[in-house]
């Protein structure tokens, strides 16, 4: 089903219609990372954790979207 994603940081109770969720059927999940809530649906979705230590860990953020 489709699913609800929101950021680290956002506050559920107050940013998110918790019954609109519910009604509509979506799961809903808390991410490790920031930002705002993403409507994940039909799509597959993933992270890659590593240290920055990693010899091969990008030095900006650009280049770790090139990964």
């Amino acid at each position: 089903p489709a699913t609800l994603s929101i950021g680290y940081f956002q506050r559920l109770q107050k940013e998110i219609d918790i019954d609109k969720v519910k009604e509509k059927g979506f799961g809903l999940v808390r991410r490790q990372t920031g930002g705002r809530g993403v409507l994940h649906d039909k799509e597959l979705t993933y992270s890659v954790i590593v240290p920055e230590s990693h010899p091969n860990m990008p030095s900006t953020v650009t280049e770790a979207y090139r990964v």
